[in-house]
C-alpha cells in the first residue's frame, strides 16, 4: 500500500482497546492450549500441571492460571483508557499506538512498543515455564 493509500485515521480507529483485548484473550487461550499439549508429553513432571483461561461474565477481565495454584494467575483487565495486566510480581499498563511502520502496537508502561505475541510472552513465560 502506498503512503497516499494509507489512512492513519482508519488504522488508528481499528487499533482500539476492545478488539485488541479480545485478540489478547484468544491468543492466551491458544498459548495455554499449546502449553498444555507440551505438558501432556512431558512425563518427567513431578505433578500434573494444566493451564486455563477464565473470563469474567462481563468480558472485561480474564485470568490465565495454573489450575492447582491460582495465586500464580496473570489477570488481564479492560479499563476505559488501557489494558491492565497483573502478574504475581508487577502490574503493567498497556495502551495502543500506531508505530512508524503503520502497525498497531501495544505500548507497555509508556515505553516498549510490542506486538500482541510479545506482550503475551512477556507476562506468561514465567507462569508457563517458571522463573
Amino acid at each position: 500500500m502506498s503512503e497516499a493509500d494509507f489512512s492513519w485515521v482508519n488504522a488508528r480507529a481499528a487499533c482500539t482497546l476492545g478488539p485488541i483485548f479480545t485478540k489478547l484473550h484468544m491468543g492466551c487461550e491458544d498459548d495455554a492450549q499449546d502449553r498444555n499439549k507440551v505438558l501432556i508429553g512431558d512425563e518427567s513432571l513431578t505433578r500434573r500441571q494444566h493451564f486455563s483461561v477464565i473470563p469474567n461474565d462481563a468480558k472485561t477481565k480474564f485470568r490465565v492460571c495454573e489450575d492447582t495454584d491460582p495465586r500464580t494467575a496473570v489477570t488481564f483487565s479492560l479499563r476505559a483508557d488501557r489494558i491492565e495486566i497483573e502478574t504475581p510480581k508487577k502490574t503493567l499498563s498497556v495502551t495502543l499506538t500506531i508505530d512508524a511502520q503503520d502497525e498497531c502496537k501495544l505500548r507497555v508502561d509508556g515505553e516498549q512498543e510490542l506486538n500482541q505475541r510479545q506482550v503475551r510472552r512477556l507476562v506468561l513465560e514465567s507462569l508457563f515455564f517458571g522463573s
